[in-house]
């Protein structure tokens, strides 16, 4: 993997297929996961390649990158202004972002905050409210993260080792960074945003259940749901990556 460094801290990232001639598509991972993980173990790598040029980075505090030790390292800034130091990096130019759950948020901040630097963005397992319910689950009375079996199906269990890979006190900082008293997206935020931008959910996924609330507050959406699903399961199913596909082909067949 190659690496920067973001305000003292390695950032790691991985580039599939080289070519520079095709559209770039910046994934961004769940908190507790890694591009990898995520991106990999889910087939979005397969789906991507060949048609786009999938830019995979791991935040801070998971999968390769540093892990500040701290919650005042991590914040929906701080992710964001990480990957825009790869991006420079890299000198990649308008690329796509693909962002799920954290790495959705984070998709939000990079679209408000740097106009015209994205051409769109897909934000998955995304809403608008905290996720203090949630926080009750995944982090355990001593203070660390509690991996959440309940939701994948057998066959999905093992896509939780990649909690062996990850720092628990880190990925405990990360949490309270990103979620301990905020909303994880601000509305302020999403109606900033002006590219075109498809937000896609689980109908069963408790914790995007507002995600008709975002979809209201940034004026170029299209919400869609997928029946059946929750938040993890979301993630590789073929509904979304047919919806998520389409939409990145319309943006890109648009573009003069």
């Amino acid at each position: 993997m190659s690496a920067v460094v973001s305000d003292g801290v390695r950032i790691s990232y991985r580039i599939v297929d080289a070519d520079a001639g095709r559209p770039a598509v910046v994934c961004l991972h769940g908190w507790s996961a890694s591009g990898r993980t995520n991106f990999d173990a889910f087939g979005w790598v397969d789906a991507l390649r060949g048609r786009y040029r999938p830019v995979l980075i791991d935040f801070r505090g998971h999968g390769s990158s540093g892990k500040p030790l701290h919650a005042a390292a991590y914040s929906n800034e701080q992710l964001a202004a990480d990957v825009v130091a790869v991006l420079d990096a890299e000198r990649i130019r308008e690329p796509l972002l693909l962002g799920y759950s954290t790495g959705a948020q984070v998709a939000v901040e990079l679209l408000a905050r740097w106009p015209g630097r994205f051409a769109a963005g897909a934000l998955c397992g995304i809403g608008s409210q905290n996720h203090c319910g949630w926080g009750r689950r995944v982090i355990d009375e001593d203070g660390l993260p509690r991996p959440q079996f309940d939701l994948f199906p057998p066959r999905r269990a093992a896509m939780f080792l990649h909690w062996l890979h990850n720092n628990p006190i880190a990925l405990a900082e990360a949490w309270r960074g990103l979620y301990g008293s905020k909303p994880p997206v601000e509305l302020s935020r999403a109606r900033a945003i002006r590219e075109p931008v498809v937000i896609a959910t689980g109908t069963r996924d408790g914790y995007a259940h507002t995600a008709a609330e975002l979809a209201e507050a940034i004026a170029k959406s299209r919400l869609v749901w997928i029946s059946g699903r929750n938040h993890v399961t979301t993630l590789g199913d073929r509904r979304l990556k047919q919806e998520v596909m389409a939409f990145f082909d319309s943006v890109i067949g648009e573009r003069p």
